[in-house]
């Protein structure tokens, strides 16, 4: 709403599955971080019903790691 883009969506919590298509079409943001396969699937549809190709940043994870 006051016009400045959105930069990074999904960093601290995922987006909801019911909520993906609303966020690409809203906030078109410049990376969506997505925590498995699932969840990119779920931004690319989104962006794909937007009219674009989202950009995406995989979080991994191994046995041990801690995340905020």
């Amino acid at each position: 709403k006051a016009g400045m883009k959105l930069g990074h969506l999904g960093h601290l919590q995922q987006i909801a599955k019911f909520e993906a298509d609303a966020a690409a079409r809203t906030f078109k943001p410049d990376y969506w971080t997505v925590f498995n396969d699932t969840k990119a699937e779920e931004a690319g549809k989104g962006a794909k019903a937007a009219g674009y190709v989202q950009d995406l940043l995989a979080r991994i994870a191994a046995e041990g790691d801690i995340f905020y």
